[in-house]
């Protein structure tokens, strides 16, 4: 039998089992399907699904000081304080026990460093490409991200900077600014803007640094070791995720990626979901309190 030839003879045309199908012919089932149509031009004119891989921001040794600093600030926060009380406890629940997270502090604080670019960042870059880079009038009244982890009323999903250019139809391409990822000059600014169409900005903030699409943050986990290795307990269900993290390594990276995902999978409706009181509310909030907000260069130098 050839490749191609996936329907034996004695068997009905609109039958055909997943065994009868060969591991060098298709990956998929085929079920119900007449076999007149299984020629090679179908199979020829079938799209390709592709998949397009998540750029991982990248983080250097340069980060360690500003990290180390800015774990200090984090430890020091009322309700990191109340779960460290209790981590004991929590990781008893699942099986582990709580560790000391000094070890850890560099890969869980990376992802939620604001990297400070603002518009001034792409002066040289106007039209370029077809690029055109503008202020994002959603944060008109907020210059930095403030400290992540310490109770702050800010909308932590918006970006600084958006771009956008025309590609022929009536709505232009829109991308905004990761406000977290590394930027350093001469990148390719590709790796830091997410497309706004295909949500992957959504995707890239949410799952990689722990903000809901409401701009809320994603709940501090309690970390400790079970059997399955270093762990995030998530404080809303108890569901253990793993980091991966190598303490060993030159580099940062994101430890969280694995927690963030859960919250965003499992949480996120409980978010999205609320009335529009609450939501109104939150905003009064935020917009209120926007000149007590507790920014990095206050407490911490930027690196």
């Amino acid at each position: 039998m050839s490749q191609l030839e996936l329907v034996p003879q004695n068997v009905p045309q609109h039958v055909v089992s997943t065994e009868m199908i060969t591991e060098t012919s298709v990956s998929e089932t085929v079920i119900d399907v007449p076999q007149r149509n299984l020629t090679q031009e179908s199979f020829a004119n079938k799209p390709h699904k592709v998949t397009i891989k998540r750029v991982m921001p990248v983080y250097t040794s340069l980060s360690y000081d500003r990290a180390d600093r800015y774990w200090e600030v984090i430890i020091s926060n009322p309700a990191f304080k109340n779960l460290a009380t209790n981590e004991s406890q929590i990781m008893k629940a699942v099986g582990g026990y709580a560790i000391d997270t000094s070890i850890i502090k560099r890969n869980v604080v990376a992802s939620l460093l604001p990297n400070y670019v603002d518009i001034s960042d792409f002066e040289n870059f106007q039209d370029e490409d077809g690029w055109k880079y503008k202020v994002n009038k959603r944060r008109a009244f907020d210059d930095y991200i403030s400290l992540r982890w310490c109770n702050q009323k800010q909308n932590f999903y918006q970006p600084l900077v958006i771009r956008y250019k025309k590609n022929g139809t009536k709505k232009p391409i829109t991308q905004n600014l990761c406000p977290y990822c590394p930027y350093t000059k001469g990148m390719d600014l590709n790796t830091i803007f997410h497309g706004v169409d295909d949500s992957s900005y959504m995707h890239h903030v949410c799952k990689d640094h722990g903000v809901y699409t409401t701009g809320n943050e994603m709940p501090i986990p309690v970390f400790g070791k079970t059997a399955k290795g270093l762990v995030a307990v998530c404080g809303i269900c108890g569901n253990t995720c793993n980091l991966s993290v190598d303490v060993h390594a030159d580099n940062l990276n994101n430890c969280l990626i694995s927690y963030f995902r859960h919250c965003f999978d499992k949480h996120k409706n409980k978010r999205q979901n609320r009335d529009a009181n609450e939501i109104k509310r939150e905003a009064q909030e935020i917009k209120a309190n926007r000149h007590n907000l507790i920014l990095e260069n206050l407490i911490v130098s930027k690196v």
